[in-house]
This record gives C-alpha cells, sequence and structure tokens, in this order.
C-alpha cells in the first residue's frame, strides 16, 4: 500500500474504530448517514436509477450502508469503496451478491472502477482540497454524478454564538488540553481547506471546484434537512449532473 494511501485509511480506521463520527455501534457514519436523515437522498438516487436506466452505479465512501437498508440495488449493479477496509470486508460478507460489490480502494489515488453513474455522500467535507480535485477530476468519466455535502445557510446567531463559546472558561481550557491556542478563534468558512478526517461545508458552484467539473451540466440542485438537531445551521445539499457533449469548458488550475 502506498504511503498516501496507508495514511487516508489510518485516519478513517481511527475514525470508525472510536466511534468519532457516530458510535462503535449504528450509525457509524454518523447522524446523517441513517435511513430516515438521508431518505431525501435515497429517493433521488432510486429516480435517476429507474429514470435512466441506469445499469452500473460507483458509490464513493460506502459507510456504514445504514441509508441503504430498504433500498439495496436489487435491479442495478452496485460497487461501493471505501478507505477503510474492516468495514469494507464487513459489508461485502453481509451485504454482497453477484450484483453488489464492496471494495477497499482509495478514491484520490487509486484507479476508479467503470460505471454508469458515481454517487458521493457526505465524502468530499472530510478531504483535503488535493483529495478533492483529484476525485472531481476522475468524476468526469461518469455519465451521470450525484454528489451530496453539508451546506453552510449563515445566520448571525450562530456568529454569535460560536463567539460566546470561545470566550467560555471551558471552552479555553479544553482548547489548552488539545494544545490549541486558547486566545486564537478561527471560524469554519465553506471550502475553506481542512486535515483530512476534520470537516467543512462544500460548495461545488465555487470557482475553487466548479471548474473541476466544467466537463458536465449541472441538471439540478436539492437541499433537503439532515437532522442535524446539533447544528441546525447545516443543511444537506445534493448536486446533480450529465456529463455534456463539448469536453472541457474551463482549465481547473485557472
Amino acid at each position: 500500500m502506498a504511503e498516501e494511501d496507508d495514511f487516508h485509511a489510518q485516519k478513517f480506521a481511527s475514525i470508525y474504530e472510536n466511534g468519532s463520527w457516530g458510535g462503535i455501534a449504528t450509525p457509524r457514519s454518523g447522524s446523517g448517514s441513517t435511513f430516515q436523515a438521508a431518505l431525501p437522498y435515497v429517493e433521488t438516487i432510486q429516480k435517476i436509477i429507474s429514470e435512466q436506466r441506469i445499469k452500473v452505479v460507483l458509490d464513493i465512501g460506502h459507510g456504514d450502508w445504514e441509508m441503504w437498508k430498504y433500498y439495496k440495488f436489487e435491479n442495478t449493479q452496485y460497487i461501493g469503496i471505501d478507505v477503510y477496509a474492516e468495514l469494507t470486508r464487513e459489508l461485502e460478507e453481509r451485504h454482497g451478491t453477484k450484483t453488489r460489490k464492496f471494495y477497499n480502494l482509495n478514491a484520490a489515488t487509486q484507479e476508479l472502477p467503470e460505471a454508469d453513474i458515481c454517487i458521493t455522500k457526505d465524502v468530499l467535507q472530510h478531504l483535503t482540497d488535493s483529495d478533492i480535485s483529484k476525485i472531481l477530476t476522475k468524476m468526469r468519466n461518469f455519465e451521470y454524478l450525484v454528489i451530496c455535502n453539508d451546506f453552510y445557510q449563515f445566520k448571525l446567531s450562530d456568529t454569535i454564538r460560536a463567539i460566546r463559546r470561545f470566550a467560555s472558561i471551558r471552552e479555553r481550557i479544553t482548547r489548552i488540553q488539545e494544545s490549541k491556542n486558547p486566545f486564537f478563534l478561527k471560524l469554519k468558512r465553506t471550502n475553506s481547506d481542512i486535515e483530512i478526517g476534520s470537516h467543512r461545508c462544500i460548495d461545488l458552484e465555487d470557482k475553487k471546484f466548479a471548474n473541476y467539473l466544467s466537463t458536465h451540466k449541472l441538471l439540478s440542485i436539492k437541499d433537503f434537512n439532515g437532522k442535524e438537531t446539533k447544528r441546525p445551521h447545516l443543511i444537506k445539499r445534493i448536486y446533480i449532473y450529465k456529463k455534456n457533449d463539448w469536453g472541457v469548458l474551463n482549465d481547473p488550475k485557472k
């Protein structure tokens, strides 16, 4: 395994094994991965597969697969990939069939399997800018794309709440214990770069990422409440793309 692949694998293995996103039991991929929370996304995928007669689906970051518990791609060939090998092995044993396969792959560094549509939910928001650019570039090869991540709805009250929390004695002590500067406040911004495994909201219409998908037409955007009760200012945003007929429009490096 390449050094970069090993680093990615260890980082996300630690997140799952420590229950950082959800718990040791269900839902291990976080509250947004439950069937109820992800239902609008699941219904969107189901509708596209039916209307466009999709034969092969590639799912980048299959996670714990809780969201698909009532829709298992029975009439479609499904390929799920993830960097966390243990979870992939578990899902292959539990849900794997002749038409439903799970593979331990790093989407940022390894070749992606062929498919008619590439889907991914709550994956890009945990990756670095470098990883996202590599994945989006590879996604150009697919006819249809469905990408879902957290999207920030700005509210002044959220900023005020963050400042008040930062000013509290408890927060100062916690930051010192975590070897962080207790007197430096940094508010997370949409599309700001992060360390792998951390979190930020994603806006794919912003030039920072939009140019990587200039081979595709943005068909529609769908927003829904991801039932993030602890973070009410966040929504889930689904971007649906279809490959255009005239090639690359922009150079992503510009």
